[in-house]
């Protein structure tokens, strides 16, 4: 295997960390590890970080941009298309993180000198596609991204909106976002994790013998939010000390905690903040639970599988694809509470089936492992990338990293 060297652009990257930062970053580190040369081109947004890091052997790139306003975005924009133009290093392909404006710079600046993928973020009402369509200038940059050599999308929703859109059907792959494969889940793997996340966070103590639950998604997502909440109180009153996990953060935290407490669920439903990795969550978890009803699979749903641990989700197309009900996991109508609550019941009623269910998910989640993702976009950039010698950049400064 010849070794790729990989331009990644992204508006944002670690250490703003979300689901597709994460799914970015663990591609970027794998295709290092896997002998691949990697460079990541991102934005400061804070304006206080170094212009170049090494990230655990990926070469980031922090270009400083404005703080956050109206003329943020021409200003990233900017210094994208510079970058770009200066750069002399031989790419063999750009791997481009949305369909917005650095999809557009890339294809403008780089679409002669090297082959070009784009990889929307979102599907749904907040996704790339219909922020083409809603957007200023939105459909120029639809244009110049209809010549992408590849699209790459995460989930079978995405990939549909895309064939929707216009996009060239034959263009479009799906491939998921990979995630590592942990040790098989043990009883002191569960409570060693109990314990770290006792000492992280007070309000995460739990005894070993009571039921936990942690929710894989958007707090920010108040209809799945509000589901699961009405679904955890019938589970309160016969599992008094079962705990209900919420990590992550929410625009409107105050809310959040106004739920809670009307619903009587005080100290019973725990935001529990943002982690830099889920692994602790989930080992010490007993379920994992997502109800969004948005087009999408959340990164901690895959993770939970792959732990071996048992999900509850809702009943959406993507999951679908991804979890065989009754096999794997659970499935359950995202604007039905009551069924949301059966289905906790049952893996909390049934430790055979809990098992079953999540050794059922992992071997599962060997289909889309980061070894496996890792090795499928590396075929697609081969595939695609051009000879070193044919590349002629315009050698306007000594080099693109510096």
């Amino acid at each position: 295997m010849t070794p790729l060297k990989l331009l990644i652009v992204a508006r944002r990257f670690w250490p703003l960390m979300g689901t597709s930062e994460n799914a970015l970053g663990s591609l970027a580190v794998e295709l290092v590890a896997a002998g691949h040369d990697v460079t990541v081109l991102t934005a400061d947004w804070q304006g206080n970080g170094p212009a170049m890091i090494d990230f655990r052997g990926v070469r980031l790139v922090q270009m400083r941009c404005a703080p956050r306003s109206q003329k943020s975005t021409f200003c990233y924009a900017g210094l994208l298309r510079r970058w770009m133009r200066q750069c002399t290093t031989p790419f063999d392909l750009a791997y481009v993180a949305g369909l917005k404006h650095e999809a557009f710079v890339a294809m403008c600046v780089l679409g002669d000198r090297m082959p070009i993928v784009l990889r929307p973020e979102l599907a749904g009402r907040k996704g790339d596609c219909v922020w083409q369509l809603d957007a200023p200038f939105g459909g120029h940059i639809k244009r110049r991204c209809l010549s992408a050599d590849a699209l790459v999308a995460s989930t079978p929703s995405l990939a549909d909106e895309l064939k929707a859109a216009g996009y060239p059907r034959h263009r479009i792959h799906v491939l998921s976002d990979g995630v590592a494969q942990p040790p098989a889940r043990l009883a002191k793997t569960k409570f060693d994790a109990r314990r770290a996340l006792a000492t992280a966070n007070r309000a995460l103590v739990l005894p070993d013998w009571a039921q936990a639950a942690v929710y894989a998604g958007s707090l920010d997502d108040q209809e799945a939010v509000a589901t699961l909440l009405e679904a955890w109180e019938p589970i309160t009153s016969r599992w008094p000390n079962a705990r209900l996990w919420l990590p992550g953060g929410a625009v409107d935290h105050v809310t959040l905690e106004q739920q809670i407490v009307a619903r009587g669920l005080t100290d019973r439903v725990v935001a529990a903040g943002i982690f830099e990795t889920n692994e602790d969550l989930l080992a010490a978890a007993d379920v994992c639970i997502t109800a969004s009803a948005q087009p999408g699979i959340a990164l901690m749903l895959r993770e939970a599988m792959a732990a071996g641990l048992p999900v509850v989700a809702s009943d959406t197309v993507d999951h679908r694809s991804l979890i065989h009900n009754g096999r794997d996991g659970l499935l359950a109508s995202s604007d039905d509470a009551a069924a949301f609550s059966r289905a906790i019941a049952r893996v909390f009623d049934e430790p055979n089936l809990a098992t079953d269910l999540g050794l059922a998910a992992r071997q599962h989640a060997a289909e889309f492992s980061l070894a496996t993702m890792v090795e499928k976009h590396v075929t697609l950039f081969q595939e695609l990338a051009r000879p070193l010698a044919a590349h002629e950049p315009t050698p306007t400064s000594s080099n693109c990293s510096e």
